[in-house]
C-alpha cells in the first residue's frame, strides 16, 4: 500500500503494522467494516485491496482529505469516506449503509482479486487508469444488508464511543434476522490501560479484565464475560501502559435494545 500525508495535521505509527495485518486477516472479501476512527486509512485501504467494503469515517478534515487520496493512490474502489464525528457514525450506521445500498443498487464493481496478486509488469502500478481497470478487470459484489466488523482506533478514548452501539438495530430484528448469513458485528476497540508503578505489577489477566469492565460500563450491559472476549497485546508504549485490542461480538441485547438517552453536557 502507499499512504500520502503531513505528520504534521495527522496521526500515523509505523509500529503498529502488523496489528494493521492482524486484524485485516479477520476480515473476508464482501465483508462490510465501518472503521470509525479511520485516519488517512491505515485499516481501510489494505482491507479495501481484499476487496473488504470499507465505510471510513475521520472527524480530523485533513486525514478525511489524504484518506481519499490513498483511495486513488491505491485504486481502491470498495471504500466509501466520511468526515463525520465518530459517535454520530456509529449511531447513523445501519441508515449510512442502506441509503449506499440504495445508491449503489445492492451492488459494488471492485478489481478482481487476481489482477492485484499478478506480479511484474501486469501488477497494478501507480499511474494505471483506475477505469480501464475495472473495465478489464472488475468483479461485481453485492453489499450486504448487515455490518460485519466495527474497528475503533482511538486508543485514548474509543472505549467512550461505545454507548453509541446500544439501539443501532433497533426495530430492525425481524428484518436482519431474515437475511441470509446475518450476524450481529464484531467491535474491534482499542484503548490503553495504564496502572501505577507503585501498584504490584498486575497480570495480564488482570489488566484485560479492567478493560472488561470499562467496556460493560460504557455498554451499560453485563451480558459479555471475559472468555467472550478476545484481547491482543499491542504494544507496550510504557512499562505502565500497555495497548490493547478488545474484539468481541456486540451483544443482542445492545444492537437491537433502545438507544440511551443523551448526556446533556453541563
Amino acid at each position: 500500500c502507499i499512504f500520502r500525508f503531513n505528520f504534521q495535521s495527522v496521526y500515523w505509527n509505523s509500529r503498529l503494522h502488523s496489528e494493521h495485518e492482524r486484524l485485516i486477516n479477520l476480515f473476508q472479501e464482501g465483508e462490510v467494516v465501518f472503521d470509525v476512527m479511520a485516519g488517512v486509512g491505515p485499516f481501510s485501504v489494505p482491507a479495501a485491496k481484499r476487496n473488504v467494503i470499507c465505510f471510513s469515517n475521520d472527524l480530523n478534515p485533513e486525514s478525511y482529505k489524504y484518506l481519499n487520496e490513498n483511495i486513488k493512490l491505491n485504486h481502491v474502489t470498495s471504500i466509501y469516506p466520511y468526515n463525520s464525528d465518530g459517535h454520530d457514525f456509529i449511531k447513523n450506521c445501519f441508515s449510512i449503509l442502506q441509503k449506499k445500498r440504495e445508491q449503489q443498487n445492492g451492488e459494488i464493481v471492485v478489481i478482481t482479486p487476481e489482477k492485484r496478486r499478478k506480479k511484474g509488469k501486469k501488477a497494478i502500478k501507480d499511474g494505471d487508469d483506475i477505469k480501464q481497470l475495472l473495465k478489464d478487470h472488475k468483479k461485481v459484489l453485492p453489499i450486504p444488508k448487515f455490518i460485519n466488523h466495527f474497528v475503533m482506533n482511538l486508543p485514548d478514548s474509543a472505549i467512550e464511543f461505545l454507548g453509541d452501539f446500544n439501539g443501532i438495530y433497533e426495530g430492525q430484528k425481524e428484518f436482519l434476522e431474515s437475511c441470509e448469513g446475518f450476524k450481529l458485528p464484531k467491535v474491534h476497540v482499542y484503548c490503553f490501560e495504564k496502572f501505577s508503578p507503585d501498584e504490584p505489577e498486575p497480570t495480564e489477566e488482570d489488566l484485560q479484565k479492567r478493560v472488561l469492565e470499562r467496556i460493560k460500563k460504557q455498554l451499560q450491559n453485563d451480558d459479555l464475560k471475559y472468555e467472550d472476549v478476545l484481547f491482543q497485546l499491542v504494544r507496550k508504549v510504557s512499562p505502565t501502559k500497555p495497548m490493547y485490542r478488545a474484539s468481541f461480538t456486540l451483544p443482542e441485547a445492545v444492537a437491537f435494545g433502545p438507544k440511551l438517552e443523551s448526556k446533556e453536557s453541563n
